[in-house]
């Protein structure tokens, strides 16, 4: 459930005495077994306690061994197989590159772009919403915006929205790029793996009324034009037919547009939620050090799947 997380049952992972993310306590665990295993000296743990008097918890952490940080030697060996940047927060200096499918087990924060492709016709304004393809691996089948994408690095925000435009909907890059932002949704929620801190950019664009997308990279199934009043009533009657995550920018499209308002009961907690805080620090967070190095962790000896 999104927004729905225990901070007690993770430990913080942090680099350089600043905290990135969490690591549920058996992952934490299997990690700590596996680097005595094959005698590599990738993480430092420090467990969980209590005072001697019981006066206060410390919640441990889990960091990296010196020898990852970016000015050893070592670090020159190793592979550079990694995709995604890690910091404290969005566009600042990247603390951490790690290799993607390990991000959700880390707890790190993640970012992504979402698209409102918008009609405006004689009845009122339309969106286009996809059905996920049946072969996607997360959410097959769910509904979704017309084009929504993780941020990866080496991209701005905008190239991001062009490309995933051009390759998820078949949108020329001369109409993507009108594109405008209107603002961010984030949540945390936990999973099976770890603790996941999203935050969603969001962004209308507005299409001719003959538009048709096509699905061009064989992750939608089909897409659909209905009024927004009409998604909307999906997302509040059918939200299981919904990714959750783009069922939150429904939401908040809906709000924009006034179709959600304040006469609904619940409209405060809504916009609440809408923009939780997204925050990978504990209350016990450690003193922060002056200089954030980039480093790059390796994981090639710590086969993931076996985590599961």
């Amino acid at each position: 459930m999104l927004n729905s997380y225990k901070t007690t049952d993770f430990i913080p992972f942090s680099i350089e005495s600043e905290q990135l993310g969490w690591l549920r306590k058996e992952f934490a665990t299997r990690l700590h077994s596996l680097q005595l295993e094959t005698k590599q000296k990738v993480f430092t743990f420090e467990w969980p306690q209590c005072s001697e008097d019981g006066s206060s918890f410390m919640p441990g952490n889990v960091g990296l061994h010196e020898n990852l940080l970016s000015d050893h030697p070592q670090l020159h060996d190793r592979s550079a197989a990694v995709n995604d940047m890690v910091s404290s927060a969005f566009n600042k200096p990247p603390a951490l590159l790690l290799e993607r499918g390990c991000v959700p087990y880390f707890g790190v924060a993640a970012y992504g772009v979402h698209v409102n492709v918008l009609v405006r016709e004689e009845r009122g304004t339309s969106v286009w919403i996809a059905k996920r393809a049946l072969t996607k691996a997360t959410y097959p089948g769910k509904l979704d915006q017309c084009v929504a994408g993780g941020q990866p690095q080496g991209l701005s925000l905008t190239e991001n929205v062009v490309k995933e435009c051009e390759e998820e909907a078949g949108i020329p890059q001369q109409v993507a790029a009108t594109a405008r932002p209107v603002g961010a949704v984030s949540y945390m929620y936990a999973t099976n793996k770890g603790l996941s801190p999203k935050t969603l950019f969001c962004y209308d664009l507005e299409v001719p009324r003959d538009f048709v997308p096509r699905a061009l990279d064989g992750e939608v199934d089909s897409f659909q034009k209905m009024p927004i009043e009409e998604a909307m009533r999906s997302v509040a009657d059918q939200v299981d037919m919904w990714k959750p995550n783009s069922a939150l920018v429904m939401i908040d499209l809906a709000i924009r547009h006034g179709i959600l308002n304040g006469d609904e009961p619940n409209y405060l907690e809504i916009l609440s939620l809408l923009r939780r805080k997204v925050s990978c620090k504990a209350k016990h967070a450690r003193k922060k050090k002056a200089a954030t190095f980039v480093t790059k962790i390796i994981l090639q000896c710590f086969n993931i799947t076996m985590l599961k």
